[in-house]
């Protein structure tokens, strides 16, 4: 992993805890979209995420309870995306 998917990472996940303390400012949704446009792949699942957090709250941005249950799912996503493959992940006779 590079260092600009960790600042996709760090960035998504500061989003995310403002987003449930009720503390969030909807330029960092712009920046950390623009984060993860420029340096996440369009197939990696965080970028989607993201998208979908970024839509999410520009529709339910005046429900602070609406808006902490995306800084939840958020922050999940963060931690999938910070955890390792598998090393046997390409086995077909293990994962099919």
């Amino acid at each position: 992993m590079g260092s600009d998917a960790m600042k996709v990472r760090m960035g998504a996940f500061s989003v995310a805890m403002a987003a449930k303390a009720g503390r969030l400012d909807p330029s960092a949704v712009d920046a950390l979209w623009y984060l993860a446009e420029h340096h996440l792949e369009d197939a990696d699942p965080l970028r989607a995420e993201i998208s979908r957090f970024k839509t999410a709250y520009e529709i339910n941005m005046r429900r602070p309870d609406r808006v902490a249950e995306l800084g939840q799912e958020l922050s999940r996503a963060v931690e999938i995306a910070a955890r390792p493959d598998a090393p046997d992940a390409g086995r077909a006779d293990i994962h099919g």
